[in-house]
C-alpha cells in the first residue's frame, strides 16, 4: 500500500490514495479503471475522527487525531490488515465489487499500484530536482589525499583515476560513494590508472563522525580521497533518465542497508521513525522547497522499496502469497452448486453457459473464474463482465452487454455518400453488436478517408440514440469542413532538374486521366492530403534514385493559410550523381551447375559508366530469381550488394540457389467427374521436372479457365532434401446447362431461345451443345461436337451441323442455309489462339416480296436469286487479355479472321474480318464497376472470279452495329420499291461505350446504365460490268448515333434495352419506330 507524507507544522500524515468504487489508486490517475474492488474507508492517522466525508462512489475519507500512518479498509474487508468479512454481511451488489473475491492477478494489480506510484512519484520528484539545480558528474580522478587516512595507507596520490572496486566498475566519482555505502566493513580491492598504466591495491574504509546537510551526528565510511565536483544542468529528458536510475540506486541501497543491519553491519539505530521522518521534514523544509523535493523522493523511493519485503501485512508479503499461490496451485477449489447470471437482457443464461462451458456440481478457483471472465470478454458480447463464488457457493456472474445496433445514421455527409461510407469504410453494422473496439476504428477510418480526400479539418463526434430492449441507433455527426486546395508547388536545391521536369513528376491525383477529369469536375480539382504529400516525396525520390543520385534527401513542408490555401515546397539535396561502376556474380561454391554463372551474367544488362538506377537492378534481380525459380531452385535468394567508390556504384549479385528441387509425384483429389487425364493433360509440369513455381501457378490457371473447377488449390510437402509432392485438390462445378427462354426483341420481334451444352461430356472435357432460336425474322438450330485436348494436347477439334433460314428485315428476299463444319483450335502461345477450319454450306436465295409482284423487286437482287454451294476454308488468330471472355471488366482482345471459298461448290470470294475491343475500369477507387469499353470492327470480302459476289454472302449491318437504326438499316440499297438492302462488301464499325451501376437497383437486380456512341458504314457492291449503275444507292458516310440505355442480370445473360438517336445519316437509311433496340449479350 502506497504511503503519501503530507507535512503541515512539521507533522506528518500517512494518508494512502486508492480511489472509490470500480476506481482504484488515485496516485496512479485511474489507470486501473473497473478492474479492482471498491473501497469502504480510508483513513489518515488513527484515533477518533477528526473530519471526513463520503465520496459519490460511498468511500469514506477521514482525518483522525493522531496524525501518524494511515490506512485503507478495502470493501470487504473486516479490518485494515485485510481479513475477509462474512461474505452474508454483504449485498449482492458489493460481492461484485469485494476485494476478495476478484481473481488472483487483479489483487496483485491493486497490491503493487501502493510501491508502483511510489516509484512513479520518486521519479517526478528528482525530475525536478535536476531539472532545477543540476547533477554531479565529476570524473573518477583523485584531486587529493587525507593525510592518515585508508588511501594514504593503500598508496593512492593524486591524479590516480579509480577504474574499478571490487567487481563495480567505476564511470564517475560518484560511484565511488555508492559502492562504499552498499558495502559497509568490507575490503576494497581498487584498480587504478597512473601514467597510462593499470595498478592494483587494496584498503579498508575508516569510520568517522560527520554533519549531515542538515547538521546531525551521523557516522559514515570513508577512504580519504577528494575530488572537485562538477555540476552540470540536464535537459528534461536527460532528467528523466537520470530519476529513473537514482530510483533505481535509492531503492537497492534502502534494501542493501536493511540487509546489513540484519547481518549486523549496520546499526540498528539508523532505522528511523514517523517523528524522524517529521524531524527530517522540517529540517529540509528550512532548506527550501528543493530539498523538501528531493527529501520526498528518497522517502519516497525508501517506502517502494519496503514495501515490496515480503514480510506479512506490507504489500511484498500480500504479493508473495499470491505467487506462492499462483505457483503452487493452493487455492482451493469450490464445488459449484449453481450458475446465477444478473444483468443480461438480450443473451440467454443457456447461451452464457455455452459460452463459460462449466455446469452445476464442478470445482473451480480463482484461475478458472478469470478464464470465464476472459472468455465471456473474447465473446464481444459484453461491456464488463464480473464473477465470484457466494457464501451459498454459486457461482455469481454478473455482465453489462454490449448494445445491438439497430441502424447506422450519418449526418452532414456531403463528400461521400451515405452507402459509401457504411459499405467501405464503417465498420459498425446494422443488427450487429456494437463494441468500443469497432467504434474507435470507425472513428479513426473516417477521419482518415476524409483527411485523404483533402478534409484536413474534418471533426467526427458520434451519438448513441438508446431504444428499448439494450438497442441502439449509432449516429455519426460529420463535420467536413474546407477542401484544403492547393494553390502552388515549390522545389528549392533543385540544381540538375528544372521545376518543369519535377512537376512533370508529381502525381497530382492519379495516372488515371478520366480520374483526374471525374474528380476535376466533381470534386473541385486538387486537394491537399497527407497521402498526397506522402505519395508525392516518395515518387520524387525514386525520380532522383533513377537518375543515379542515390543518396538524394527531399523534406517536404506545408503552409496552410487562412483560406484552407495550400502551399507545397519541397526542399531537395540532390547529392551527387553516381554511374554504375563493375557487375560481378557470387554463386555459393557448391552449386555443380558450372553454366549457371555465364547464364545468370546474360541477363545483367547494365553497363560500366552509365548512369546507375536502382530500378534496373531491381528488374534485373526479379529476372533472375524467376530463371533460377524456372530450373528448379525455388528457395534462391538474390541480394544486390553495392560498394561506392568516387562517383561509381559497383554492384555484386551475391545468388543463394539453395538445393534444386524435383517434382516426386502429383496426386489428384475432389474429381469426381472429371478423369483424371483430363486433368494432367492441362497441368504444365509433370513427375521428374524441376519444381517451377511460375509452370505451377499457369498450370492453375488453365485448370480454372477450363471452367471445370469451382476451385483449384496446389498444395506441395517435402519428401526429402530436394523433392516434392503436389497435392492437387479441385472442387468441380456444374458443366451442364440448359437455358430456356422467350422475350421480346426489337425491333427483332418475339424470340424463343433453346441452348442445351454439356462443356465436361462424362467427365472427358468434351463439348457437346444443342442450340435453337426463333423468332420474327429467324430460325436456326445447330447441334456442335468438340473434343478438347485431342490427342492428349492444348489442341481441341470439333464438329457440327446447322440450318438457318433468315426472312431479313427491310429486304425482299430470303435466304435458307444449310450444312455442316469441322475445326481444329490450339494455342501457339499462352494467350494466342489459332482456329482453322472447314465449312460446307448449301444457301438459297428466294423471293418475298410480301405480296408484290416480282416487277417489285430490284433487278439486282433477281440476278442473284438460286442455289448456291459455298465450300470454304479458313482460320481465326485470337490475342486475349480479357478477364473473363463473356462478361468482361477489364483487358483486351485481338481477332483476325479469314475465309477463302471456292475448293468445290459455285461460289469464289475471300473474306477477311477484323475485331479490337478493350474495356477498363475508369474510377476504380470509386467504384471499379464503372467501365469503359472500345469495340472496333472492319471486314472485306471480295470474289476473286469475273463472277459477281452472291448477295448471300455482303456483310448486312444496322441496329445490332449502330443502335439507333433498323436491323440492316444501313448500307447500299436497291432503288426500288421496297428499297430493299442489299448488303455491303465493306463495312467499319466503332462503339465507345461507359457502363455505371446504377444506385440501389444494381445490388438489388444488378442494372447497369450506359452512355454510348456508335459509329458505323457499310459500303461498295459487285458491279464488274456496270449493269446496275443508277439503280442502287451507296455512300461510305459514317453513321453516328449516341445513346443511352440499360442492362439487367438474366438466365440467359444480360438483357440489353438501348436508346439510340442518329446524328449523322443517309436519307435512304431505315430508322425503326420505336427507336428501341432490346437484346442479350452473349459476350465478345
Amino acid at each position: 500500500m502506497q504511503v503519501v507524507e503530507i507535512v503541515i507544522r512539521n507533522n506528518t500524515y500517512k494518508i494512502s490514495c486508492e480511489s472509490g468504487k470500480g476506481n482504484h489508486l488515485l496516485r496512479l490517475a485511474n489507470s486501473f479503471d473497473k478492474l479492482v474492488s471498491s473501497v469502504s474507508q480510508k483513513t489518515g492517522g488513527f484515533g477518533p475522527e477528526i473530519f471526513g466525508f463520503n465520496d459519490k462512489s460511498g468511500t469514506r475519507w477521514k482525518l483522525s487525531v493522531v496524525p501518524l500512518g494511515g490506512y485503507v479498509k478495502m470493501l470487504g474487508d473486516t479490518n485494515a490488515a485485510s481479513v475477509p468479512a462474512d461474505q452474508q454481511e454483504l449485498t449482492e451488489e458489493e460481492k461484485l465489487y469485494s476485494f476478495h473475491t476478484k481473481p488472483r492477478h487483479k489483487k496483485a494489480a491493486v497490491v503493487f499500484a501502493g510501491p508502483f506510484a511510489n516509484m512513479v512519484f520518486a521519479v517526478i520528484a528528482f525530475t525536478i530536482f535536476f531539472s532545477i539545480a543540476g547533477y554531479y558528474r565529476t570524473p573518477p580522478v583523485i584531486e587529493n589525499v587525507i593525510e592518515g587516512s585508508a588511501a594514504k595507507q593503500a598508496g593512492l596520490l593524486p591524479g590516480d583515476t579509480i577504474t574499478q572496486i571490487n567487481e563495480h566498475k567505476i564511470k564517475y566519482f560518484e560511484d565511488i560513494s555508492r559502492v562504499i555505502m552498499s558495502n559497509p566493513k568490507t575490503r576494497m580491492e581498487i584498480e587504478y590508472s597512473r601514467n597510462n598504466e593499470k595498478h592494483r591495491t587494496s584498503l579498508t574504509p575508516l569510520i568517522i563522525k560527520d554533519k549531515d546537510v542538515f547538521g546531525n551526528t551521523i557516522e559514515r565510511e570513508t577512504i580519504g580521497i577528494i575530488s572537485v565536483n562538477t555540476l552540470k544542468q540536464s535537459s528534461f529528458l536527460g532528467a528523466v533518465s537520470l530519476s529513473v536510475s537514482e530510483t533505481y540506486h535509492t531503492m537497492c541501497l534502502t534494501i542493501k542497508a536493511l540487509f546489513h543491519i540484519i547481518v549486523g553491519k549496520r546499526s540498528i539505530n539508523e532505522i528511523g521513525g514517523p517523528i524522524k521522518i517529521a524531524k527530517y521534514s522540517g529540517q529540509s523544509a528550512k532548506k527550501g522547497f528543493i530539498m523538501v523535493l528531493y527529501f520526498m523522493a528518497i522517502i519516497s523511493a525508501n517506502l517502494a522499496a519496503i514495501n515490496l519485503l515480503p514480510i506479512p501485512l506490507l504489500d511484498g508479503g500480500h504479493l508473495f502469497h499470491y505467487i506462492i499461490e499462483a505457483v503452487i496451485r493452493t487455492a482451493e477449489k469450490v464445488q459449484v452448486k449453481d450458475v446465477k447470471c444478473i444483468g443480461n437482457e438480450r443473451v440467454s443464461n443457456q447461451t452464457i453457459g455455452f459460452y463459460i462451458k462449466l455446469k452445476s456440481g464442478d470445482y473451480i478457483n480463482d484461475d478458472d473464474i478469470d478464464s470465464i471472465i476472459k472468455d465471456l470478454y473474447k465473446t464481444k458480447l459484453f461491456a464488463s463482465v464480473n464473477a465470484y463464488i457466494d457464501d451459498k457457493k454459486n457461482l455469481v456472474i454478473k455482465i453489462q452487454e454490449n448494445p445491438l445496433i439497430n441502424k447506422v445514421v450519418l449526418k452532414g455527409n456531403k463528400l461521400f455518400n451515405s452507402k459509401e461510407l457504411l459499405n467501405n469504410v464503417i465498420q459498425s453494422k446494422s443488427l450487429t453488436i456494437l463494441t468500443e473496439t469497432k467504434l474507435q476504428n470507425d472513428l479513426v477510418n473516417l477521419v482518415t478517408t476524409y483527411r485523404n480526400n483533402g478534409k484536413i479539418g474534418v471533426k467526427i463526434e458520434y451519438d448513441l440514440n438508446k431504444l428499448d430492449g439494450n438497442r441502439v441507433n449509432l449516429i455519426f455527426k460529420i463535420k467536413e469542413g474546407k477542401t484544403s486546395k492547393i494553390k502552388d508547388i515549390r522545389f528549392i536545391g533543385n540544381k540538375n532538374f528544372s521545376e518543369n521536369e519535377l512537376e512533370q513528376v508529381i502525381k497530382r491525383h492519379s495516372n488515371d486521366i478520366f480520374t483526374r477529369l471525374f474528380r476535376a469536375i466533381f470534386k473541385g480539382g486538387n486537394h491537399y492530403s497527407p497521402q498526397y504529400l506522402l505519395i508525392n516525396t516518395e515518387l520524387l525520390d525514386h525520380f532522383y534514385s533513377s537518375k543515379g543520385y542515390i543518396q538524394n534527401n527531399i523534406q517536404p513542408i506545408v503552409e496552410v493559410d487562412n483560406n484552407n490555401q495550400t502551399e507545397l515546397t519541397f526542399l531537395i539535396d540532390e547529392g551527387q550523381q553516381y554511374l554504375f561502376g563493375n557487375n560481378e556474380v557470387n554463386i555459393e561454391t557448391e552449386i555443380q551447375d558450372l553454366s549457371l554463372k555465364e547464364e545468370i551474367l546474360d541477363f545483367i544488362t547494365e553497363e560500366n559508366d552509365k548512369i546507375f538506377n536502382r530500378i534496373k537492378i531491381n528488374n534485373t534481380v526479379e529476372k533472375i530469381n524467376k530463371y533460377l525459380n524456372e530450373k528448379g531452385y525455388i528457395f534462391a535468394k538474390v541480394n544486390p550488394e553495392y560498394a561506392q567508390r568516387d562517383n561509381v556504384v559497383d554492384v555484386t549479385y551475391r545468388v543463394l540457389p539453395g538445393k534444386k528441387i524435383y517434382i516426386n509425384q502429383i496426386t489428384i483429389d475432389g474429381n469426381d467427374r472429371t478423369l483424371d487425364k483430363v486433368i494432367r493433360s492441362k497441368l504444365s509440369v509433370a513427375e521428374g521436372d524441376a519444381y517451377n513455381i511460375s509452370e505451377i501457378q499457369k498450370s492453375r490457371k488453365k485448370l480454372m479457365s477450363s471452367d471445370f473447377f469451382e476451385t483449384v488449390k496446389v498444395n506441395s510437402y517435402a519428401v526429402n532434401d530436394n523433392a516434392v509432392n503436389l497435392d492437387l485438390s479441385v472442387k468441380e462445378k456444374n458443366t451442364t446447362s440448359l437455358y430456356l427462354g422467350g422475350g421480346v426483341s426489337l425491333p427483332g420481334g418475339a424470340l424463343i431461345k433453346i441452348d442445351l451444352k454439356d462443356r465436361n461430356l462424362f467427365g472427358t472435357g468434351k463439348e457437346l451443345s444443342f442450340a435453337l432460336e426463333k423468332s420474327q425474322y429467324v430460325f436456326s438450330t445447330d447441334l456442335e461436337f468438340v473434343e478438347n485436348n485431342f490427342n492428349d494436347s492444348d489442341t481441341s477439334l470439333g464438329m457440327g451441323v446447322f440450318y438457318e433460314k433468315q426472312d431479313k428485315p427491310n429486304t425482299t428476299f430470303d435466304s435458307c442455309d444449310m450444312g455442316f463444319f469441322t475445326k481444329l483450335s490450339y494455342k501457339v502461345t499462352e494467350n494466342l489462339t489459332n482456329s482453322l477450319r472447314y465449312s460446307y454450306k448449301y444457301n438459297h436465295i428466294h423471293m418475298d416480296n410480301k405480296g408484290g409482284q416480282d416487277t417489285d423487286i430490284s433487278e439486282i437482287i433477281l440476278d442473284r436469286k438460286g442455289k448456291h454451294q459455298i465450300s470454304s476454308v479458313g482460320y481465326t488468330l485470337a490475342y486475349n487479355k480479357l478477364d473473363n471472355l463473356y462478361a468482361p471488366k477489364e483487358g483486351y482482345l485481338l481477332r483476325l479472321s479469314q475465309d477463302i471459298s471456292g475448293l468445290g461448290g459455285n461460289v469464289n470470294f475471300l473474306k477477311s474480318e477484323f475485331l479490337s475491343f478493350y474495356t477498363h475500369p475508369i474510377l476504380s477507387k470509386i467504384d471499379d464497376d464503372i467501365t469503359l469499353r472500345f469495340k472496333m470492327a472492319a471486314g472485306h470480302i471480295f470474289s476473286y472470279t469475273d463472277e459477281n459476289l452472291n448477295i448471300g454472302q455482303h456483310f448486312f449491318k444496322g441496329g445490332n452495329e449502330i443502335r439507333g437504326f433498323d436491323l440492316s438499316g444501313i448500307g447500299p440499297r436497291a432503288e426500288d420499291k421496297n428499297k430493299s438492302s442489299l448488303g455491303g462488301k465493306t463495312y467499319f464499325n466503332l462503339t465507345q461505350q461507359v457502363d455505371f451501376p446504377l444506385p440501389k437497383l444494381y445490388d438489388y437486380a444488378g442494372i447497369k446504365g450506359s452512355l454510348f456512341v456508335d459509329y458505323a458504314t457499310l459500303f461498295g457492291l459487285d458491279d464488274k460490268n456496270k449493269k446496275y449503275e443508277g439503280k442502287y444507292y451507296d455512300s461510305k458516310l459514317v453513321r453516328v448515333s449516341p445513346g443511352f440505355g440499360f442492362s439487367m442480370l438474366s438466365p440467359f445473360g444480360r438483357l440489353r434495352l438501348d436508346f439510340g438517336f442518329p446524328l449523322v445519316k443517309e436519307s435512304y437509311d431505315i430508322i425503326p419506330s420505336p427507336n428501341v433496340k432490346f437484346s442479350i449479350e452473349a459476350g465478345i
